[in-house]
């Protein structure tokens, strides 16, 4: 991520306790150098929190392709 993005710090989140759920969720994000202190950490995730019509799909499709290169090389 820090090659790919230039962030400052990669957060690393393993999830596994949810109702009816018996797997585990691994999320890797790119914490960049201006995140401001009320979404730092867990708080991140409410980057998540953008109307359908809102997100960059293109880019977040394009972005997903290269990291799963980068993994199965």
């Amino acid at each position: 991520l820090f090659r790919e993005t230039g962030c400052e710090k990669e957060y690393s989140i393993c999830l596994a306790e949810a109702e009816g759920f018996h797997h585990v969720h691994c999320h890797m994000v790119a914490k960049p150098h201006n995140l401001p202190d009320h979404i730092k950490g867990a708080n991140v995730f409410g980057l998540l929190k953008v109307r359908e019509d809102e997100a960059p799909w293109e880019q977040i499709v394009a972005f997903c392709e290269k990291m799963k290169q980068e993994f199965d090389s």
